[in-house]
């Protein structure tokens, strides 16, 4: 993805106190430069680009020297002049690239149906994007699982309205009342998540204990929206990681501040939530980097507390994933998978262990008839599992 975002010297104010965070003076020709972009990658590097985003947080000070009460309108205006013109250079390139935004800061109602009613921008959008952070700069000392004054990170991840199923179940009801061709089919972007907005410490984004019990709750959480009716799911997930800013990364370096410091020329490092997307992610482990399918259903559903489980499958296998975010230890806990279509199957046990590495055992699988099994797991405290079922 690449973002189109700020303002050369040339097309800033002449007073101007935002720097390349202004308004551009001449929105066509801010726009006509971003068709160029779009001519260059193509050309240059053809294939790399699949999506451009127009701004980021434009509803923030990153649109800086708007009004708080015109950033909306302003930031339309903007998408108009470029959008068209892009999605123009890309076709005559032969480049299936995507162009969509807004890439507000937060789900924002207001702008989602305001650009999808518009006669332009809802012709000329081909994915909805939003960032969604937990919690803000006055909440860094919210722990796990206790109140002190914050919601807890457990609590809020799993708060009906508040966590990231309900967060992204909204952005599906307003995508399907768009007027865009797609329709309800039109994809939606969580182009930024994490923990928190600030670069600061908090207690879990980097914990080898809750990080990947957080990361694994978010996306269970944001699949398993489609059980609470949401069309689809989301066509791209961006966990936000920030080389030029502290704690916000996949990999650095280990060490006893956690803080993500990458120094040029050093061995990178794998951080605990690393293990949560390589799990989900790889073909190695779940394969879902390359798309699947949700389960029918799931049981339990996420109620607020206890286990969070999501399933899916793909061309290769099928796939449980069970997460404990409390002290319990669950012992010899059965979990039934019905109607795999898998005859004669085999099972696989993938387990993080200590936020550090992916453990990978055989697991026995029970007949339950036809193409159904049982299996016998114990989840122990603050644990990330998943069950692969495949030949």
């Amino acid at each position: 993805m690449l973002q189109m975002y700020q303002t050369p010297p040339w097309l800033q104010p002449a007073s101007n106190p935002c720097g390349t965070g202004a308004e551009p003076t001449n929105l066509a020709s801010w726009g006509a430069m971003a068709a160029q972009y779009v001519k260059h990658m193509d050309a240059t590097f053809p294939g790399v680009v699949t999506d451009y985003e127009i701004w980021n947080e434009p509803n923030t000070t990153a649109f800086c020297g708007v009004p708080a009460a015109s950033k909306l309108t302003e930031y339309m205006k903007l998408y108009r002049a470029a959008v068209p013109l892009m999605r123009a250079q890309a076709k005559t390139d032969g480049s299936t690239a995507r162009v969509g935004g807004p890439a507000t800061a937060g789900m924002q109602t207001t702008w989602v149906n305001a650009m999808l009613a518009d006669p332009t921008i809802s012709q000329n959008i081909d994915f909805m994007s939003y960032h969604d952070y937990m919690f803000n700069n006055l909440q860094l000392g919210a722990q796990w699982d206790t109140y002190n004054g914050t919601m807890s990170v457990y609590q809020k991840t799993q708060n009906t309205g508040a966590g990231p199923l309900d967060v992204y179940l909204h952005a599906s009801q307003l995508v399907t009342a768009g007027k865009q061709p797609q329709g309800k089919n039109l994809p939606i972007y969580n182009s930024e998540y994490n923990l928190d907005w600030d670069y600061a410490k908090n207690c879990c984004a980097n914990d080898f204990i809750y990080s990947p019990v957080w990361n694994g709750m978010y996306i269970a959480g944001v699949l398993n929206s489609v059980y609470a009716g949401a069309v689809n799911t989301p066509q791209h997930m961006v966990y936000f990681a920030a080389t030029a800013h502290p704690y916000f990364c996949l990999v650095g370096e280990i060490d006893t501040n956690m803080d993500c410091t990458y120094l040029a020329g050093s061995a990178p490092q794998a951080y605990p939530q690393y293990f949560l997307y390589q799990l989900f992610g790889s073909p190695s482990y779940l394969g879902l980097q390359n798309g699947g399918h949700m389960a029918n259903s799931i049981s339990p559903g996420i109620k607020g507390n206890g286990l969070a489980v999501t399933a899916f499958y793909t061309a290769n296998l099928d796939a449980v994933v069970l997460i404990n975010p409390n002290q319990d230890t669950y012992s010899n806990m059965t979990v039934n998978i019905a109607n795999t279509g898998l005859t004669a199957p085999v099972a696989t046990l993938y387990q993080i262990v200590d936020g550090r590495s992916i453990q990978t055992s055989s697991l026995s699988l029970q007949s339950q008839g036809g193409t159904s099994y049982s299996a016998v797991v114990t989840l122990g405290p603050y644990s990330v599992q998943a069950i692969s079922i495949h030949h």
